[in-house]
């Protein structure tokens, strides 16, 4: 039996880090150009999908669930945060989605035969990078309108503690 303690912790703190930096960027979405929300379409229904294709193949080895759960919720952020860029905006989140679970789930079940505590230091970091650029990317693009400090000091918390998780905890698959 597979403990699903370490597989919620790190999709918690994931999902944090992901939905942080998207509370800032959606906050300024009307300071936004087209392309910066499409990329925001793409980034975001990118992210929940790789996250949620990753945590759930990767313990179960379910390519297929995998798949759908990650393309499920890379849509439903997908949509609609690329819709404020237009009809291109909302492609790109449907697209993402797709492409986002099935990277995702791909990705969980290869790695399956790894290090995965390196690895999960690894999804994470590069987890954390995504989201924090995309949301330098919305302050750049609004002239440098502040990144609140508590929302910067929320991130970096959740992201060391998602570090130290990788230490404490043990993944396993069997």
């Amino acid at each position: 039996m597979v403990d699903l303690i370490p597989w919620a912790f790190a999709f918690a703190t994931m999902m944090a880090m992901t939905l942080l930096s998207l509370y800032y960027v959606y906050n300024r979405k009307e300071r936004l150009s087209e392309m910066c929300c499409m990329m925001n379409g793409m980034t975001y229904g990118n992210l929940p999908g790789i996250i949620v294709g990753v945590i759930y193949a990767l313990p179960t080895g379910d390519y297929l669930m995998g798949t759908i759960l990650g393309t499920v919720a890379g849509l439903i952020v997908g949509i609609p945060i690329g819709r404020s860029g237009g009809p291109l905006g909302r492609m790109e989140g449907v697209m993402a989605g797709f492409m986002g679970g099935t990277m995702g789930a791909m990705l969980g079940f290869m790695m399956r035969f790894v290090n995965l505590q390196l690895f999960m230091q690894f999804l994470i970091a590069s987890v954390a990078l995504m989201s924090f650029e995309m949301a330098y990317v919305a302050y750049k693009e609004t002239n440098k309108e502040e990144i609140p400090k508590a929302l910067l000091a929320l991130f970096v918390a959740i992201f060391i503690m998602a570090i130290v998780g990788t230490f404490v905890f043990s993944y396993s698959v069997q």
